[in-house]
């Protein structure tokens, strides 16, 4: 009668355990997906932030503010080194090599709007269009 008892209290532990096994991986799963979903949208957003602050830089040219413009410029080459980063550490090499080339436009164009030339709308939309194409590459990639 012990023995019986002693082997009940065992299997009662053991589905216990099985089943708190269980809902920590289902809950984990659910979190790893949501954990990645949101990292997608940061390298996504990382990505609009620097074509954002291209464009702004394209328009201030447009304006003959060349001080905004090389302000710009540089801001829009930083967010670019981060989005590579961030590429990178997400898997995406290619991708981070092209935005590294994009933040290189960027800042030669900063150079050239900072020297007063017209000749940094055309590294800027190089820039830009650089941008542009990892970003359809990346929603290409996406889940």
């Amino acid at each position: 009668m012990q023995q019986r008892h002693v082997r009940f209290a065992l299997i009662a532990v053991l589905v216990a355990v099985t089943l708190v096994a269980a809902g920590f991986l289902w809950g984990a799963s659910g979190r790893w997906a949501a954990e990645e979903r949101l990292a997608a949208a940061e390298r996504r957003a990382a990505l609009t932030e620097a074509r954002r602050l291209a464009l702004a830089g394209q328009v201030a040219l447009g304006r003959l503010n060349f001080g905004e413009a090389a302000g710009l410029f540089d801001s829009a080459r930083v967010a670019a080194g981060t989005s590579a980063d961030e590429l990178e550490r997400g898997g995406y090499p290619e991708l981070a090599a092209a935005v590294r080339g994009a933040s290189q436009e960027l800042g030669e164009a900063r150079s050239l709007a900072a020297a007063l030339d017209q000749g940094a709308t055309g590294r800027a939309a190089t820039a830009i269009a650089a941008l542009d194409r990892a970003a359809a590459g990346l929603e290409a990639r996406q889940p």
